[in-house]
């Protein structure tokens, strides 16, 4: 009796020695984010303006609701949900008694030359019978199983479920302000690709109207085959910037398609000149926001918090655990004897308490890769944060940078346009050549192509700040 009490007690210091040396939970400790970007405050945020306020287009809403309800990955990541909420319904389940019904049938015999068999053919068992050779036995009834949650363990998996399936929303909420911006580019790129056809088109029947003049003043000796074949040239070279805008234009509505989970379909837009995308203004707010509004760096969060739960589950792992398990139910040798109460009632209760002593090997490898995923977890967090405070900088930066640029552009558009009127009027007055009139044309058709470039990146900076600040998924 001494020996299993000292045995008992040196397992005891053991358990307690190797729960000691545990580190705890390592508490969220988030790195001071700048109170403001590019040293402006902004007291105004446009993170929870939906994208429909947003983008004043009712076709581009069209699309926004078709990829939202038929994107693939977008219900694929649905679905997923229901794994997650799988989990916290295991884990809830764990905190409560397991109860199941069970039924059975055995035969045993003993041998007649052991305390059992010579005991039985003397004993009666009912209605004046002997316990027969071959005894039979029938049982039916309740069992349960309950795992005592003395520590907390169950609660904390719970919670960690709980937080995954958080994380897993966040990265839904993720997802769809990623279509969502993928659809906005697309759509106004197709809207832009359609006005550089335009543009180019424009240019070609202007080109066209000058070689019908060069080969007039051919005609009359004003000019050379030269000239014609150069203007010729140049409606080649338009006609093929048609055909590569058309290939582009094809491809950017198959996006657009594929986005929205379809095979074929029109895809309707409008026109550059009505189009009122460009004049959307985006407030970024203060850094401090970023940890509400952005989908990713919330999921980090949670993650954390999962990563801290199954830390301690890890932790409590250690300690001894209580499992009570029972069962009611009849038990007789003969069916016609089996319902029969209260004789064939049959019921047993037991606890068990058990604590790991000797083999701790498994439960520290889970303990120490819990912890490292915590710490994994946390510089996640920090990266996420890090990255959300660069990406807004960086589009507030270009956004600034590029409406310089427009402005410059603008300029030197319209003293191109002014150069081509021009060197039109001094050539129809035989003091220009053609050279200067082709070069002014293919220097105002490039300036007027890199400005609606600059128009359609200044945008896309634009829909890149909505997403950086967290806006989208609302």
């Amino acid at each position: 009796m001494k020996t299993t009490y000292n045995l008992f007690l040196f397992g005891l210091f053991i358990l307690v020695a190797g729960c000691k040396s545990l580190k705890n939970p390592i508490e969220p400790n988030l790195k001071k984010i700048p109170i403001n970007y590019l040293e402006i405050s902004d007291s105004v945020n446009s993170a929870k303006v939906t994208p429909k306020e947003l983008f004043s287009d009712s076709l581009l809403h069209k699309l926004i609701d078709s990829a939202l309800t038929s994107n693939l990955a977008l219900l694929r990541a649905q679905n997923n949900l229901l794994q997650f909420e799988a989990d916290i319904q295991e884990a809830r389940s764990n905190l409560i008694p397991k109860v199941g019904v069970f039924g059975g049938y055995s035969k045993r015999k003993f041998g007649l030359h052991t305390m059992d068999g010579a005991g039985n053919i003397t004993t009666p068992i009912g209605d004046g019978e002997l316990i027969p050779i071959h005894l039979n036995d029938f049982n039916f009834g309740l069992q349960t199983s309950w795992e005592i949650d003395i520590w907390g363990k169950l609660k904390q998996q719970k919670k960690a479920a709980q937080s995954r399936l958080l994380a897993a929303i966040e990265t839904q909420n993720m997802l769809k302000t990623q279509i969502i911006e993928q659809v906005v580019l697309n759509y106004f790129n197709l809207v832009c690709l359609d006005e550089n056809k335009r543009i180019v088109n424009r240019n070609l029947l202007l080109n066209q109207e000058m070689i019908e003049v060069l080969k007039a003043q051919k005609e009359s000796g004003k000019t050379t085959e030269l000239s014609v074949q150069q203007f010729e040239s140049l409606s080649l070279n338009y006609a093929n910037e048609i055909l590569k805008l058309d290939a582009e234009i094809y491809y950017t509505e198959n996006e657009l398609r594929k986005l929205c989970g379809k095979f074929d379909g029109v895809i309707e837009r409008s026109s550059f000149q009505s189009n009122k995308l460009q004049s959307i203004q985006i407030n970024s707010g203060i850094p401090g926001q970023l940890l509400s509004n952005r989908p990713d760096v919330r999921q980090a969060e949670q993650e954390l918090l999962a990563s801290k739960a199954d830390l301690l589950t890890a932790r409590k792992m250690f300690y001894p655990s209580l499992t009570i398990n029972g069962s009611l139910g009849y038990q007789a040798y003969k069916t016609r004897f089996l319902f029969a109460s209260p004789e064939s009632i049959a019921y047993g209760l037991f606890g068990n308490l058990m604590a790991p002593i000797i083999n701790l090997g498994e439960l520290k490898a889970n303990f120490k890769r819990a912890s490292s995923n915590q710490i994994d977890a946390l510089y996640n967090c920090q990266e996420t944060l890090l990255n959300a405070f660069t990406e807004v900088n960086n589009s507030l930066f270009a956004i600034q940078n590029t409406e310089k640029m427009i402005s410059n552009k603008n300029r030197e558009m319209e003293k191109l346009k002014e150069s081509r009127t021009i060197a039109g009027e001094l050539f129809n007055a035989n003091r220009a050549d053609y050279l200067e009139v082709l070069f002014s044309q293919q220097n105002a058709l490039s300036a007027e192509l890199e400005l609606m470039d600059l128009s359609k990146n200044q945008f896309l900076w634009k829909v890149y700040l909505y997403k950086a600040i967290g806006g989208g998924w609302r």
